[in-house]
């Protein structure tokens, strides 16, 4: 998830798979037994018939991909919708130390963006297969956008050597969260079109 899951291309990836922890945010709401209620008498009654509850329909592996694929859009959106840095360079993975500032607070509105992303795959539960790969990716994207916050740290502190090392590793990392979403397929938040037939790399910076 460079770029975001794929949005489009810009100078350096910007979270392109997305993800976070490999255990997805599912809820399981146990029943309490009240304490206190009445004794039952010993008379017993026969349950009164009532009508069969329709099951749910089951959640299909390619609904779960198309609700995750239609988070991704939603966050590729918005995340186009943050005006891009411009450096004196003209790039923002190898830029000047005069340019940080301005990183930085492109990095102060984007970042956001990746963290607000997390909560909403988690929600969706366990995917009824290939729960391993989701969980892989998820993770993946974690390490990703911990990358973004350590040169987010480091461009507020005018560290050019830190930024430049938390982007770098961004980079890497980023081929894994490519990688492990596309597996499991949800292309959009590989970076890839939701109609590209074939896996491709999010952009990376210049």
């Amino acid at each position: 998830m460079t770029q975001f899951a794929g949005t489009r291309r810009r100078r350096f990836s910007a979270a392109s798979g997305i993800a976070v922890a490999t255990a997805s945010l599912l809820f399981i709401l146990a029943a309490c037994g009240g304490g206190g209620s009445p004794t039952a008498t010993a008379t017993t009654t026969l349950p009164s018939p009532t009508a069969a509850t329709p099951s749910p329909t089951a959640l299909t592996i390619d609904t779960f991909i198309a609700q995750a694929n239609a988070l991704c859009t939603s966050a590729n959106t918005a995340g186009a919708a943050v005006p891009t840095p411009n450096t004196s360079n003209g790039s923002v993975t190898n830029p000047a130390v005069g340019d940080l500032p301005v990183i930085a607070t492109y990095f102060s509105s984007f970042t956001p963006l990746l963290n607000a992303l997390v909560p909403q795959l988690q929600a969706l539960g366990t995917p009824p297969s290939n729960q391993s790969e989701w969980a892989a990716a998820l993770a993946a994207f974690q390490t990703v956008i911990s990358d973004f916050q350590n040169g987010l740290t480091a461009a507020q502190a005018g560290d050019l050597n830190a930024y430049e090392a938390a982007i770098a590793k961004e980079q890497t990392d980023n081929n894994q969260v490519v990688q492990d979403f596309t597996q499991f397929g949800a292309t959009v938040c590989a970076g890839q079109s939701s109609s590209s037939p074939t896996p491709s790399a999010s952009p990376s910076p210049t």
